[in-house]
């Protein structure tokens, strides 16, 4: 039967849509309960929401569907559809139309015959659910018993149902986001905070002078330049000599570890966030600018020998490495690693082989060098470098 409308029976109409659309549900829960409400409203024999509604598609799906016991529909059938080029029409035409789609079988346009004959369909109405945080469904509705002309009353209802369903499913979408988008924000937050925690625990740990410094300001005066024309730093420092104290200062020292307060032999960590300056050398300035250029040009990460000195006027030769933090490039974890006593006996090794050869080039006596794993003489005087080889000290020939 056609439903015979009043201005009650719309009204209840109303109110019933108000009530399912008012709910606080999960968006495809409302459109469940949706198509339900509308085969009540219409007394339709068959209701369901296709998705999505794009002409594009290969296939599409009839995710909801209420229908009267007589006339089942495709959810008997899996739901799945192919979008054939009639269907995709019907897809184009209701994506276009400010109104429903209304077919009465027989008198008009067909966008799917062996649909409308599968399924008995003697009368349909649909509309395209244009929706602002998804693709768009399709709302249809199918009077299979009879044929039914749509009234006036009926399409605007449908129309203004359809629209206010619309509005739901958009407003329980962004807030499923929201929902969503908070708890990942949580989860996150928990998962930094527990990285956080481990990094700390590294940070204060290791046995390695570690530094975290920011260096925003220096990666915005960075961005400055290149917007005005600079592609070579190092000529902007020739032609600007105050430019370097400048960018200097532009790098704030965030925190160290305490084994830079030991290396750098200070009294606290706050003598080493206040009073960082006292322990640059010349040299250390030079490997600064060198940093700079490297950063400008795009690196990610630094490494040089660097001189330093301590707060008790220790001279320190280390290997400093500075890495820029991924996720936050104007962050950067700086690691001195003290090379001192290496230097000290490169030095002094150094200065023995120097010794050794002037004994060798200026000695009045014959010196023979011989190769103690083969138990032979070796006929080169002077030859200092030879592996496995030691100088003989108790041969001494006079000449």
């Amino acid at each position: 039967m056609t439903p015979r409308w009043t201005n009650l029976s719309v009204l209840d109409a109303l109110n019933r849509l108000s009530d399912v659309i008012a709910q606080d549900v999960d968006p495809l829960e409302l459109m469940s309960a949706s198509v339900k409400m509308f085969r009540d409203i219409f007394e339709a024999d068959r209701v369901w929401l296709v998705y999505p509604c794009d002409p594009a598609v290969p296939t599409c799906k009839v995710c909801y569907e209420d229908t009267s016991a007589e006339f089942p529909g495709l959810f008997s059938m899996d739901g799945r559809l192919t979008v054939s080029p009639g269907v995709a029409e019907l897809f184009k035409d209701a994506l276009a139309a400010d109104g429903p789609i209304v077919q009465i079988r027989g008198t008009e346009k067909a966008y799917d015959r062996k649909i409308v004959e599968k399924f008995q369909i003697e009368s349909r109405i649909c509309l395209a659910l244009k929706m602002k945080n998804d693709r768009s469904w399709l709302l249809g509705m199918h009077q299979c018993g009879h044929k039914r002309r749509w009234t006036a009353v009926e399409q605007n209802l449908f129309t203004y149902a359809g629209q206010r369903l619309s509005d739901a499913y958009d407003r329980q979408s962004l807030l499923k986001t929201l929902k969503n988008n908070i708890a990942k924000r949580q989860k996150a937050e928990i998962d930094l905070a527990g990285s956080e925690k481990r990094f700390r625990s590294f940070f204060e740990n290791s046995s390695v002078s570690l530094w975290l410094i920011d260096f925003s300001g220096l990666r915005k005066r960075f961005r400055e330049l290149k917007a005005s024309g600079v592609t070579d730093l190092n000529k902007y420092f020739i032609d600007h000599q105050d430019a370097f104290l400048k960018m200097s200062g532009l790098i704030r020292l965030v925190d160290v570890n305490q084994a830079t307060v030991e290396l750098f032999e200070a009294e606290n960590k706050e003598q080493v966030l206040k009073e960082v300056n006292r322990l640059f050398t010349r040299n250390t300035n030079t490997v600064r600018s060198q940093f700079f250029l490297s950063v400008f040009s795009g690196s990610v990460h630094f490494s040089r020998l660097a001189k330093y000195t301590t707060f008790k006027k220790k001279s320190l030769e280390t290997v400093t490495h500075i890495d820029i933090l991924s996720g936050n490039d104007s962050f950067a974890l700086v690691s001195i690693t003290d090379i001192s006593q290496q230097r000290t006996l490169e030095k002094t090794l150094a200065e023995s082989r120097e010794q050794y050869k002037a004994l060798i080039e200026t000695a009045n006596d014959a010196i023979l060098v011989a190769d103690v794993v083969e138990d032979r003489a070796i006929r080169r005087v002077g030859d200092v470098d030879a592996p496995l080889r030691v100088l003989v000290a108790d041969v001494v020939l006079d000449r």
